[in-house]
């Protein structure tokens, strides 16, 4: 089919497949426990002059007294307990019945019962048979004992064993040859062979039996019609029915036979009652002959479009197809189909000649179907052949040898028991010696059956066979170029044979590489390769003269240039050729003998040098790819130095997030071993935090990052609590081609540079803000302590009634306000302010929005504060909280220009306080996330950002030993989580240092 077969089809199809199967099983049961079945031996048929016998069974208990054409006339009613015996009893009367029909008798034989007397009335119409017998009368009693009918079981086994090879075979051409043209037609055709071998009727017309043995009907008749429709279609609609009123004449027959069938079974009536026997034998006649008539077309088109066939895997997937066929279908016609029609009675042995080839047809189509293999049927049948002679020649030997044995036993022992040990041990040394001579006789046979079936072409196949044991035998090229010189040697009885490589570094193109009953050296002429190019064509080698004459020429024209000695040792120069391109010359020279090479030995020669080219070019080419795989091998080794001896963390993550590469450096930065990291998940080297930051950092990409990212200062620690300040970078991994196939991770230990520079910033703090804010200070705190002192003494001397109080009041808390912001202003600007002490997180967060009121007082968003009760307080410095806090509430106000809601939450989650600033804003571009924490960038406009808000922030959150999070989608707002240990944790951390 060209296109795959639909699931609804599929399915339809393995449910009839499935209901098929458990039907046979059922009747496989059926048949292997059915009872005994009485029966005389012989078979009946209905004749206008009455029941006759149409043939006798040699095992039959009547085969002694009755012949094939008596006729059966009556039988008695002998009582079981009669042994045969009536002439030693009294006379007496016996009930008998008159025979109308054949199947009368088989009621009669299961009344009397398997083992049980029984007699018939027999009539004799031969008068010849009257007088060899003594019969004086035409008719006469037979006495016998009544007999179980043949099951066929063994045979009916085989055949379920055949059906279910066909449907094993059509089953899996059907899940593996799904695409195939002919699939459905094919499993159709192998469905349907199953239930022709499988199904048996018990003949006990049970309901299963009776759909047993409509369905066993209606398969063979469309076995046939299908068939020929295959092999017409087969291999691709070769012989294709032209319309489709052809394919209805072709399955005409078969359905005239099926309705046959089905009113012979159900409607019995439409036919006389009196010749439904002989109407069922017609049936089964025109069946067989029907389908045997259509597996002849069958073949035939077969066997015709085999001639026809161009392709040569066509050809060899028929010649399996006709093979089986023949060696099955054969042997069936010959012994069972054409005794049968002939009313022939089959022995056993011809029943094993006609069904035991019948497996080789499915074996054959489905062989040649599913998938062809390189054998040959002919090498096949020759190599049986040999067997079977071998195993013949070696029985003939074993027997000689036997007689022999005994021979010789009785002579050397004339009283000589031949059942002794003695007889015995020489006939085990016998049989040893037989084994032992089997494998030469078998080889020898195999010998002269090739040589008589190549001819000339066997010194040439076998001379090509040893070339190709030579040629697989090694690779290296000394090797090679010997074992090849060798071989020529022999096989050539030569003395001399050279082979000459090729080499632009010499003036002929071509050196000599071995050489064998050479003394001195050989060079070829420089115009060696035009020569052969020229004069080899047609004949496929040149002669040392066709050199010389080239040579001459040369010397005239160019003088001593290029010219060649020693060459004249070899006559005969045959070129390797591959692929246009010739990449070596074989020098041969004369036979042991002095004589030159036959025409033979050059046709040889010629055959070989391809094979010759190839191996040298490939020994050339492994020589080759093995210097270019030991230059690579240097290069890793000096890639991996280097990478060994670098002062930085080198490690490298696949897509999946395992780690492939671990340096030396990273070793000693996390005391973590290269053998516990490698093909590890970086999730289970590194704490989660830091996971957590690098996957901020890299996004959505995973580890398939496609650009540089950077993490810097990111404070770790080490696995025995070691604080580690790292600068990270993280860098696509190119391998081969540029084809990225992970991450690159370069981790650099800058804890001691964080130090220092940590001690520097802390001395270098602007000095201008400092003066500013004490300036500030010193302005402001002289005219509020004025205006406080006024205002106290104005309150003492007012009463509590006095309405002036009340706004002295206010006057005094506004100064006392403004005293603290101007205070919070010198805290943050204070140097020695930057020392970590406790300090409480929601009093950091009070200050910090008082100090931010006059710059939040006009803007258009809320601020809701939700602190938790009973925290512990945190370690740090108050003024770089501060400034952390100043940073996420201006950008957060800077987000929401046209209004919005920032909240600002406190928690505790175990050992650490989580300070959560949500806003409702415009949000961060998912592009961007990775980026905002480095120094100078800012998506703002010009003039009102610099880039270092949140720089500064994260290098003053790793300072506290916290972590700074975030997470934002464009248009859903920002959302920022800063982790902070608490003092206790911090404690606790320190004692544990």
């Amino acid at each position: 089919m060209k296109e795959p077969m639909s699931t609804t089809k599929l399915i339809a199809i393995l449910a009839i497949t499935v209901a098929l199967v458990v039907i046979g099983i059922l009747n496989l049961r059926d048949r292997l426990s059915v009872p005994s079945v009485a029966d005389d031996g012989i078979e009946w048929v209905d004749t206008p002059d009455g029941v006759q016998a149409k043939s006798v069974n040699h095992d039959s208990p009547l085969a002694y007294a009755v012949r094939k054409g008596d006729y059966v006339k009556a039988f008695f009613y002998v009582g079981r307990y009669d042994d045969g015996s009536r002439a030693k009893l009294a006379p007496r009367n016996l009930d008998y019945e008159e025979v109308p029909r054949a199947e009368t008798l088989s009621r009669y034989l299961e009344g009397q019962g398997v083992g049980n007397n029984a007699r018939y009335a027999i009539l004799h119409p031969d008068p010849v048979l009257k007088n060899i017998f003594g019969i004086k009368h035409p008719i006469y009693d037979v006495d016998f004992k009544v007999v179980a009918r043949d099951q066929h079981l063994e045979r009916g086994l085989y055949l379920a064993f055949i059906a279910v090879v066909y449907l094993g075979i059509g089953l899996f051409v059907l899940f593996r040859q799904s695409r195939a043209t002919l699939t459905y037609h094919f499993f159709a055709w192998f469905l349907l062979s199953f239930v022709v071998y499988f199904y048996h009727s018990t003949r006990e017309f049970t309901k299963l039996d009776e759909v047993v043995y409509l369905l066993s009907g209606v398969a063979l008749a469309l076995l046939a019609p299908l068939f020929l429709h295959f092999c017409a279609r087969f291999p691709s609609h070769a012989w294709s029915l032209r319309s489709r009123s052809g394919v209805i004449v072709l399955y005409l027959p078969a359905v005239a036979l099926i309705i046959l069938n089905v009113l012979w079974q159900y409607r019995p009536g439409v036919f006389k009652s009196e010749a439904l026997v002989q109407i069922r034998n017609l049936l089964d006649r025109g069946e067989l002959l029907h389908y045997f008539l259509f597996f002849v077309a069958g073949s035939a088109l077969l066997v015709r479009t085999f001639v026809r066939a161009e392709k040569p895997l066509l050809k060899q997937q028929l010649k399996w197809i006709i093979w089986g066929i023949g060696l099955s279908a054969f042997p069936f016609g010959a012994f069972y189909l054409a005794p049968d029609i002939m009313s022939v009675e089959t022995t056993p042995t011809m029943q094993v000649l006609a069904f035991g080839p019948l497996i080789l047809i499915p074996l054959s189509f489905g062989y040649s179907i599913i998938r062809y293999r390189l054998m040959d049927v002919d090498v096949i049948m020759r190599r049986s052949f040999v067997h079977v002679m071998a195993i013949v020649a070696v029985a003939a030997i074993y027997m000689a040898m036997l007689l022999g044995v005994s021979d010789l036993v009785k002579f050397i022992w004339q009283t000589a028991d031949l059942s002794s040990y003695k007889t015995k041990v020489v006939v085990v040394i016998g049989m040893l010696v037989v084994m032992m001579l089997f494998a030469p006789i078998k080889n020898k046979l195999q010998s002269l059956a090739d040589r008589w079936f190549y001819g000339e072409r066997y010194t040439l196949r076998t001379g090509l066979q040893d070339f190709g044991r030579t040629l697989a035998q090694t690779t290296a090229l000394p090797q090679l170029l010997d074992s090849l010189v060798r071989r020529l040697s022999d096989m050539l009885s030569v003395r001399k044979v050279a082979i000459f490589i090729e080499d632009a570094n010499t003036p002929s193109g071509f050196r000599l590489a071995h050489a064998a009953g050479i003394d001195g050296d050989v060079n070829l002429p420089g115009s060696v390769k035009k020569t052969v190019r020229i004069r080899s064509a047609g004949r496929g080698f040149i002669v040392a003269h066709d050199l010389q004459s080239e040579q001459d020429g040369l010397l005239d024209a160019d003088g001593l240039e290029g010219l060649g000695r020693g060459y004249e040792e070899l006559p005969y120069y045959v070129p390797c050729v591959v692929r246009d391109r010739m990449v070596a010359i074989i020098g041969i020279g004369r036979t042991t003998m002095g004589a030159m090479l036959t025409s033979e030995d050059t046709d040889l020669l010629r055959a070989l040098s391809g094979y010759v080219a190839v191996a040298i070019e490939n020994s050339l080419l492994y020589r080759s790819e093995r210097e270019k795989a030991e230059e690579l091998a240097r290069l890793k080794e000096f890639s991996e130095n280097i990478i060994e001896s670098v002062n930085v963390g080198i490690l490298v993550v696949d897509f999946d997030g395992r780690v492939t590469t671990w340096n030396t450096s990273l070793e000693e930065v996390f005391g973590i071993a290269r053998e516990r990291a490698l093909r590890r998940s970086i999730d289970e080297i590194f704490d989660r935090d830091l996971i957590e930051t690098i996957q901020n950092v890299i996004g959505q990409e995973g580890w398939a990052i496609r650009d540089t990212r950077h993490i810097y200062k990111y404070n770790a620690s080490t696995e025995d609590g070691r604080p580690l300040t790292l600068n990270i970078s993280l860098a696509p991994f190119e391998a081969a081609r540029g084809v990225v196939t992970g991450t690159l991770v370069v981790i650099e230990n800058v804890t001691e540079r964080a130090q220092l520079e940590q001690q520097l910033l802390e001395r270098e703090k602007l000095s201008s803000i400092g003066l500013l804010a004490a300036g500030v200070a010193h302005e402001v705190n002289t005219p509020l302590a004025g205006i406080s002192s006024y205002a106290q003494m104005l309150l003492q001397q007012v009463t509590e009634n006095d309405p002036k109080r009340k706004l002295l009041e206010k006057i005094h808390v506004q100064t006392v306000r403004a005293s603290g912001i101007v205070n919070n202003l010198l805290n943050f600007s204070r140097t020695g302010d930057a020392q970590f002490r406790e300090v409480d997180i929601n009093r950091v967060l009070d200050d910090t929005l008082q100090l931010l009121e006059p710059q939040l007082r006009s803007a258009t968003f809320k601020i809701a504060c939700t602190y938790g009760e009973h925290l512990q307080p945190a370690y740090g410095s108050a003024s770089k909280l501060q400034q952390v806090f100043m940073n996420l509430i201006l950008n957060a106000r800077d987000a929401m220009p046209n209004g919005g809601r920032l909240t600002v939450h406190t928690r505790a989650v175990d050992t650490s306080l989580v300070i959560d600033f949500r806003d409702t804003g415009v949000g961060i571009a998912p592009e961007n996330i990775a980026r905002i924490y480095d120094p100078f960038f800012t998506t703002k406009e010009v003039g009102q950002g610099t880039g270092l808000g949140l720089a500064l922030s994260y290098g003053i959150i790793q300072e506290h030993n916290g972590r700074i999070f975030v997470e934002s989608r464009p248009g859903e707002g920002a959302h920022f989580t800063i982790k902070l240990p608490t003092a206790f944790a911090r404690q606790m951390q320190a004692a544990s240092d």
